[in-house]
């Protein structure tokens, strides 16, 4: 999976089962796409990852998986903005990603 896998502006449905494989971006993806808006603080990502997933021990170990793994691998393919600064996601609309989404949420 590289970065080249992004035609058209969509990914390919290949690359977006590739991303989606991994339960903490699934969980990542879902909370953005969903609710009120696109968008979340790094502290709502780690507070969900925490609440969702077993293998999350705090949200401070989210937080560093985020910052340090996740966040840069989906902004690597264009579906979310991360400011650092003011550790504020921004989720980027992807059609292919928001019909897998759909499927994972059933």
């Amino acid at each position: 999976m590289t970065v080249n896998d992004v035609a058209n502006g969509q990914l390919s449905v290949e690359t977006g089962f590739e991303l989606l494989a991994n339960p903490h971006r699934r969980v990542i993806l879902l909370h953005l796409s969903g609710g009120d808006g696109s968008s979340a603080t790094l502290a709502d990502l780690a507070a969900e990852l925490h609440a969702q997933l077993d293998d999350v021990e705090s949200t401070e170990q989210a937080q560093i998986g985020l910052v340090h793994h996740h966040l840069p691998k989906l902004a690597d393919f264009g579906l979310i903005e991360y400011d650092r600064q003011r550790e504020h996601v921004r989720y980027h609309v992807d059609d292919r990603i928001e019909l897998l989404l759909e499927y994972l949420e059933y």
